[in-house]
């Protein structure tokens, strides 16, 4: 069997290189859903710095999607709140449903079942 303390300590320390170009996986969440609320809030009249910052993320996401392909989802996800945002049905329709078929096609379940909600909520 190999060394799996040996394996753990590897892993912490390439995570904790500056070099890292991934963040960790709450980062992503936590980037995924404040995503998604900013737009949401917009949405609700909460005023335009909630755009700014749903668009903001929207580019961070777009940059990781580059370096891992287990975000794609997050990402078409958030182009759709972008396009709902913007008022652009159509498009938000499009990548709604483009996310739902990632999240299913990678085995996200809990964020293909996020996708079908906030696609109901604009529908």
């Amino acid at each position: 069997m190999g060394d799996f303390v040996m394996a753990l300590e590897s892993v912490k320390l390439i995570s904790a290189l500056p070099s890292s170009k991934m963040p960790k996986l709450q980062t992503i969440y936590y980037t995924f859903y404040r995503g998604i609320v900013s737009y949401r809030l917009f949405r609700e009249g909460n005023g335009e710095h909630f755009l700014t910052e749903g668009d903001e993320i929207l580019r961070t996401v777009q940059a990781w999607r580059q370096k891992c392909e287990h975000v794609e989802n997050k990402l078409l996800l958030l182009e759709a709140e972008c396009f709902a945002s913007r008022c652009n049905r159509n498009l938000a329709q499009e990548k709604y449903e483009a996310s739902i078929r990632s999240a299913r096609d990678h085995g996200f379940v809990h964020e293909q079942g996020l996708a079908y909600e906030v696609s109901f909520l604009d529908g």
